[in-house]
């Protein structure tokens, strides 16, 4: 893919995705963000040897938080949470776009924070596209490639809604969420609120939720695939192996069909791809109990 192309890709999805999860619409410009700082960064570890960073100002971040968690008042911990989840969610999209472009299919690092500017080690930036918010606010997506060693070229590579009849009281179905991000935790245990649904455990790793599966027994659970150490896939391998009867939703940015298909060949229910809403989240849930 050539250079233009791939900017044309990363901007396109950089600003839809930023529009559709918060509400933000960004637009290419000039702008650079100031001092007061973050940085969030990812590196791809399968399909392509490169890395992205979203440097943008705290305030900009706030604003994101602010939406994202619907309310006023967050805390440092907050923007470093929800920024993280943004953008493992935008990089899941790049990562589908660039596979219908091109049929390799990538995989990602956990995302990183920084307060401040960061610089990957041993890359270096290959291109800038530069956003400002319509306030005075900036950001900038950087695409990193590897410094070239001695002898290499350049580093190219390549649901229904629940509803409950009055006077009947129905046992809600335990869910087992399994994400490092507790930002998508808390918007799955709202968006089950007042349905047949009800999360029973949270696990922040695959590690936990091996450990904790057999003690809470839950009727489903929803797996991230993006997690350090065992990601979603391996663990929920582990799982349905130990536990055949267990129902696992993947839930990921990673939408693009060869993980569609290894989801499914591992024994997984549905699939969702973030960012999701209420309604794609309970279908999803009743498909896997339905199965």
């Amino acid at each position: 893919m050539s250079e233009e192309k791939l900017k044309a890709v990363l901007d396109r999805v950089t600003r839809k995705v930023t529009e559709d999860s918060v509400g933000i619409r960004l637009v290419q410009s000039e702008a650079k963000p100031g001092r007061d700082l973050c940085t969030v960064h990812i590196s791809f570890c399968q399909g392509f040897r490169s890395s992205l960073s979203l440097r943008a100002d705290t305030a900009m971040l706030t604003r994101l938080t602010q939406a994202m968690l619907g309310k006023e008042q967050v805390a440092a911990q907050d923007l470093e949470d929800v920024t993280k989840e943004y953008f493992n969610v935008l990089c899941g999209h790049i990562a589908a776009a660039l596979y219908q472009a091109t049929r390799v299919a990538a995989r990602f690092s956990v995302p990183s924070f920084h307060w401040g500017a960061y610089h990957p080690a041993d890359h270096r930036e290959q291109f800038v596209l530069n956003y400002s918010s319509g306030r005075n606010e900036a950001a900038e997506l950087v695409h990193h490639v590897p410094i070239p060693q001695e002898g290499e070229d350049g580093g190219r590579t390549q649901s229904t809604q629940f509803q409950q009849k009055e006077g009947t009281k129905v046992m809600a179905k335990r869910v087992m969420v399994v994400d490092d991000s507790r930002v998508q935790e808390v918007q799955i245990r709202k968006m089950l609120e007042g349905t047949g649904y009800e999360v029973v455990c949270y696990c922040r790793s695959g590690e936990e939720a091996l450990a904790q599966y057999d003690g809470v027994k839950p009727d489903v659970v929803t797996m991230d695939i993006i997690m350090p150490g065992m990601d979603g896939l391996e663990t929920a391998q582990a799982i349905l192996e130990e536990y055949p009867e267990a129902r696992v939703v993947m839930v990921s940015s990673l939408a693009y069909d060869d993980t569609f298909e290894e989801a499914r060949s591992i024994g997984a229910k549905a699939f969702i791809d973030k960012p999701f809403d209420a309604q794609r989240l309970l279908a999803a849930l009743d498909q896997a109990l339905s199965d």
